[in-house]
């Protein structure tokens, strides 16, 4: 409860203007723990999905900070898992992977598990086992009935139209067990943008495809709301047309992604105007009734993207989020004095602002460094001034503080600034448990 009350008090400057955004109904797609390629073994998806290192309890937190209602989590592939696991009906690590589900349902998250047939997208075959993975889900939540998995979310996402006669087929083998067993799974799929426009045996590819779903997840990527609010129409209209309801997702990570489709920029820069940005796009997709959730892609890259660090990072208490990085807009205007351009040496005071790139601190001392330019010595003393980190070390030191911290931190003057010089052992270490 500590951690948790920390995490709510280290986040109020951006959620308590914003609670239009928590109350958002919001899904999130959940890879694994780490923005980092390739993914370290123990950040992997199975690691969140077993609560390896608390990252299950790292997930539920986050979710439930910022009013998340769903998650859709990476279960693996049937070309690399059915064999083992799906074949005999059984999921990897099950036991300790009811426990976060059951966690997460207990928090009010809707858990969907999102796997895919084969690596080589345009590849459907071996279909058929699609019925052993819903037979397992079936019967998973038969013998966890407090970890009900609510639905499968496949990400194949074929680009070829030799391809779709097989993911056609593949879906409706899917629904037809669904229906068999009366698993009442909720069954969907990513859809991509190319669908939308792609002609294919006389109708649009995706509405051959929803036809055979409960439900779609549109990746509309663009930097653009007006953009993602074009490209959701066709499936909106659609959706509400059949009777059916469908996700929009937007992205916020870099990895795969060109500029003009992500917003991951905008979440790095400027928070508040995300949160915004979420907050609107919810609302306005929201008036069309084929609309369900906007769904942000993905956990670890924009867990990053607002806190600096990724979901992984090792600290004292995995269960413990640092709070967030506002953008550097959130510091105060601090112009140096003209007397104290060119100082060089120590400064020591109170912090009282932390952006992503640098803190503003008040000085109640300072030491010149025998090479210092500054004309006046005393020049800095009372001033608040903004020092920035040049590089990732710094920053990640940067990341540890908070306002009311006192510090001492060797600067120099450049580029019109005082910028970071060195670190103490101490700042280092600070730096290296953060990253």
């Amino acid at each position: 409860m500590r951690h948790l009350l920390l995490i709510l008090f280290a986040f109020a400057g951006v959620l308590g203007a914003a609670d239009k955004y928590v109350e958002a109904d919001k899904g999130l797609y959940v890879w694994n723990a780490s923005s980092v390629k390739p993914t370290p073994r123990d950040s992997n998806h199975h690691a969140v999905g077993d609560n390896l290192n608390g990252l299950g309890d790292r997930l539920a937190a986050f979710a439930k900070l910022h009013g998340f209602t769903r998650v859709y989590l990476f279960l693996g592939s049937i070309q690399w898992d059915w064999e083992a696991q799906y074949k005999a009906h059984k999921l990897p690590n099950e036991d300790k992977l009811a426990g976060t589900i059951e966690m997460l349902n207990g928090q009010g998250l809707e858990v969907h598990f999102m796997w895919y047939l084969n690596d080589d997208a345009n590849d459907l075959s071996n279909r058929e086992h699609v019925t052993d993975l819903v037979d397992t889900l079936a019967e998973f939540n038969k013998r966890h009935p407090k970890a009900r998995v609510a639905g499968l979310h496949c990400d194949q996402e074929p680009d070829s139209t030799d391809a779709y006669p097989g993911m056609l087929e593949m879906f409706k083998l899917m629904g037809a067990r669904n229906d068999e067993l009366k698993a009442r799974l909720s069954l969907g799929a990513a859809f991509k943008p190319l669908w939308l426009r792609q002609d294919w045996q006389g109708r649009k590819v995706f509405q051959h495809f929803l036809d055979e779903l409960t439900t779609a997840t549109l990746m509309a990527y663009s930097n653009k709301p007006a953009t993602v609010k074009q490209l959701a129409a066709p499936l909106l209209q659609y959706a509400e047309k059949t009777d059916k309801r469908a996700d929009i997702a937007i992205e916020t990570g870099s990895f795969n992604a060109a500029p003009e489709e992500t917003f991951a920029e905008q979440v790095k820069a400027d928070p508040r105007k995300f949160l915004d940005t979420v907050a609107d796009l919810s609302r306005d997709l929201g008036k069309q009734k084929g609309f369900d959730k906007l769904v942000i892609h993905a956990y670890a890259q924009y867990f990053n993207a607002l806190y600096g660090l990724d979901p992984d990072a090792k600290d004292a208490d995995p269960t413990e989020l640092y709070g967030p990085i506002p953008s550097d807009a959130a510091l105060p205007e601090a112009a140096l004095p003209d007397s104290a351009k060119g100082f060089v040496g120590k400064l020591t005071g109170k912090v009282t602002a932390v952006g992503r790139t640098g803190f503003a601190l008040e000085v109640s001392k300072q030491k010149s460094a025998s090479d210092s330019a500054a004309k006046d010595a005393d020049a800095l003393e009372s001033a608040t001034v903004i020092v920035r980190a040049d590089d990732d070390t710094e920053r990640k030191w940067v990341s540890t503080l908070k306002p009311g911290d006192e510090q001492t931190v060797e600067v120099n003057f450049k580029d019109g600034e005082l910028h970071v010089a060195a670190l103490s052992s101490s700042q280092k270490k600070a730096a290296r448990k953060a990253g």
